[in-house]
């Protein structure tokens, strides 16, 4: 390779990348300012805060890497260390996750805490960091992460204390160009470059010192090369549209040999636009597909071949894909299935959903009209594939058929159901899809309500399936359900012996907490195993003298 070439690029994948995941929190860098005395004598408490003390606070960091709303290690924090002049750690954190294995939407999340008092800690602010930036690439070098004040970094998708934001100040101006000079991308100068970084250094102090904003420098490891993100093994085709496109952007790779095929050293470059529409299958469809209902097309009815194809598709299984062929055939014969019960949970995955033409007659023409389905295929209605509240309610509907003891075979179900309810809601903004798509609330949440009032047994085992997932370390779907669980106790105190059916659920939560202690003190304990028998026999006889 001639190295004089400037046109030549060399990258490394994660996927060759097995190192742990390493960065360095470096020092904060802004001006905390005490409290006001208003504040102090309204809050009397916030007077043990550091930063009301004389000199530096005892701040440390935590920080854990997250995706897609969960985290994927424990939270790590710096150890202590009492500052003189200014904040700053300098101390490396090792992850225990390697770099091959990252997701493409890892993130950090920092979080800098002070003394709030006896035992309890404040946060100073909270930053979510991106491990990956534009075109999929890692992350490397020096970065400024902006500290959202006294908030934790909260690590979701679409998060509220993000590393940066739109605005850019000179200090940010700045480093961006001492990450290239770094990368070698400016050419160095050693008396010119004093001089710049002496200035840097001066424009740096005034920025700080006028800025309101805090925030807080990592370092990540600088690789000689650009770590490009690749997945270990290449993504199985899955439907004919999808080998389409794959054949219309490599058709190397397609007519390659068998022998070049299997060969594990061969690296397959994932295509980001794979997943997009292609604009000439686009046309395609609108062409085939007709908008218009015209008299014709409600009488059209299937020959012996096609309804043979039809009944073929209709007895697919729920996960089973559609092919672009298949979808074609449903829409065709729409108003003819109807009829069938089977076949709306297929037509409804052949509609496009970004097509306003076909979501208004799919949803306000051909849903109303539909047979009533099965209590399963409306199950599979409320999947995280149906993003339209109105089919969602339809499917709430027909739920409502369902006696309490077929209903109790289903609620497992119908409570996770409930993830996809939000989702829909919280997205509503963020969605690329048309705007005749509705995101109105589907009545999920208030059936189950209205069902587990009314009896008994589901509503026991409806309120400890709210119980699990609000335990659960996802913030945001804990807090969903969260509200679920408090509309649920109010309508119950509005029924008849409301007041009894809450105390029984007090006592049966007061019950699983005593449980959960014996068995850690158990679990615990270095006794022999007689004698931790004893134990809980003693428990139990403590018990039952109590209850008397």
């Amino acid at each position: 390779m001639d190295k004089d070439n400037r046109d030549d690029f060399t990258f490394a994948k994660l996927s060759d990348l097995r190192f742990p995941v390493t960065f360095r929190i470096s020092q904060l860098e802004g001006t905390r300012h005490p409290r006001p005395f208003t504040e102090l004598l309204e809050k009397p408490d916030l007077r043990f805060h550091g930063v009301q003390h004389p000199g530096f606070s005892d701040l440390y960091v935590t920080c854990q890497l997250v995706a897609d709303n969960k985290p994927l290690t424990i939270p790590f924090r710096t150890s202590f260390k009492s500052f003189k002049k200014d904040y700053t750690w300098n101390e490396w954190i090792t992850l225990p996750i390697r770099y091959c294995d990252l997701p493409l939407n890892a993130q950090i999340t920092f979080t800098v805490w002070d003394i709030s008092g006896p035992r309890s800690a404040t946060p100073v602010g909270g930053s979510t960091f991106r491990l990956f930036g534009k075109n999929w690439t890692l992350r490397r070098g020096k970065h400024r992460l902006l500290l959202w004040p006294d908030r934790e970094a909260d690590g979701a998708m679409d998060t509220t204390t993000a590393s940066k934001v739109g605005t850019r100040d000179e200090m940010g101006r700045l480093e961006k160009l001492v990450k290239k000079y770094e990368r070698g991308d400016l050419p160095k100068s050693d008396w010119l470059d004093a001089l710049a970084f002496r200035k840097m250094a001066e424009i740096h102090a005034a920025e700080t010192e006028k800025s309101d904003n805090l925030y807080l420098y990592i370092d990540l490891p600088r690789f000689d090369f650009p770590v490009i993100f690749s997945e270990p093994e290449a993504i199985p085709v899955a439907s004919t549209s999808t080998a389409t496109a794959v054949t219309a952007v490599s058709p190397a790779l397609v007519q390659a040999p068998s022998s070049l095929a299997s060969d594990p050293h061969l690296w397959a470059i994932v295509d980001p636009d794979i997943a997009k529409e292609n604009p000439v299958e686009d046309k395609h469809r609108r062409l085939v597909r007709s908008h218009r209902s015209s008299p014709y097309d409600r009488e059209l009815k299937p020959n012996a071949k096609i309804r043979d194809e039809l009944n073929e598709i209709m007895n697919y299984a729920p996960s089973q894909p559609l092919t672009s062929e298949e979808k074609d055939i449903i829409w065709k014969f729409r108003f003819y299935l109807t009829r069938d019960k089977r076949g709306l949970t297929k037509f409804l995955k052949s509609v496009t959903w970004r097509d306003p033409s076909e979501v208004k007659q799919a949803v306000e023409e051909l849903l109303p009209q539909w047979t009533e389905i099965d209590i399963d295929d409306a199950l599979e209605l409320l999947g995280p594939g149906t993003v339209d509240s109105r089919v969602r309610a339809f499917a709430v509907k027909q739920l409502d058929r369902a006696d309490d003891e077929e209903l109790l075979l289903y609620l497992l179900q119908l409570v996770q159901a409930l993830k996809f309810e939000s989702a829909a809601s919280d997205q509503r903004s963020a969605r690329s899809t048309s705007s005749a798509i509705s995101y109105d609330d589907s009545g999920l949440a208030d059936f189950l309500i209205s069902r587990a009032v009314r009896n008994l047994i589901l509503g026991n085992r409806f309120y400890w399936y709210l119980m699990v997932e609000v335990a659960l370390e996802d913030r945001v779907m804990a807090k969903m359900y969260g509200r679920v669980v408090f509309k649920y106790m109010n309508k119950i105190l509005e029924s008849e012996n409301g007041a009894e059916r809450r105390d029984m659920m007090r006592r049966q939560g007061e019950l699983i907490a005593a449980l959960s202690k014996r068995a850690k003190e158990l679990r615990t304990s270095k006794d022999p195993r007689p004698k931790k028998i004893d134990k809980l026999r003693y428990w139990n006889h403590t018990r039952e003298v109590e209850r008397l």
